[in-house]
């Protein structure tokens, strides 16, 4: 927090104008920080950096975390990935984050909710099953099967309705 806030200090900011700041990292609100993941805490080094020092800014664009959320509703906000990029983003609702920015203390924003061609979905119970009630997708699938034993060639069985099956595991 420190030398990132030392870094902002060489910049003036503007009393009249909108000082929009982008930033690429890990922040934290009132010690809590944004929703991560295990493997998220660890990617780039990236140290956690104290809201507060991002206080003079009219409003702060963050990246680095998939899942869109705010850090402090209103003024800092992480967009999130435009796609889902692993099964463990396939609950989460993508979006854009819009910015009309007018004057200095008129913004308004709007969250559009992106719609992929291809979800990502998990699929969780016996294969027979999985098949006998399936309904055909170009979505990209995880099948967790319930199954008690290894069935032959059961991801290929799978790729007749889903094609598009990347992972399956028992």
């Amino acid at each position: 927090s420190e030398g990132i806030a030392h870094v902002l200090e060489q910049t003036p900011l503007s009393e009249n104008d909108r000082n929009l700041l982008m930033y690429h990292g890990f922040v934290l609100h009132n010690g809590d920080g944004p929703e991560l993941l295990e493997s998220e805490l660890q990617l780039g080094g990236t140290q956690l950096v104290e809201a507060s020092v991002f206080s003079a800014f009219d409003y702060v664009a963050l990246g680095h975390i998939h899942k869109p959320q705010w850090v402090k509703s209103g003024k800092i906000r992480y967009s999130g990935s435009l796609m889902k990029y692993s099964f463990s983003e396939c609950l989460q609702q993508k979006s854009v984050t819009l910015l009309n920015w007018k004057e200095k203390d008129n913004c308004t924003i709007t969250i559009i909710p992106l719609h992929p061609k291809r979800d990502m979905r998990i699929l969780h119970g016996a294969l027979e099953s999985l098949l006998k009630y399936a309904t055909p997708s170009e979505d990209f699938i995880r099948a967790e099967l319930t199954d008690l034993e290894l069935i032959p060639n059961a991801i290929e069985k799978l790729r007749v309705v889903y094609p598009n099956t990347l992972e399956l595991s028992y």
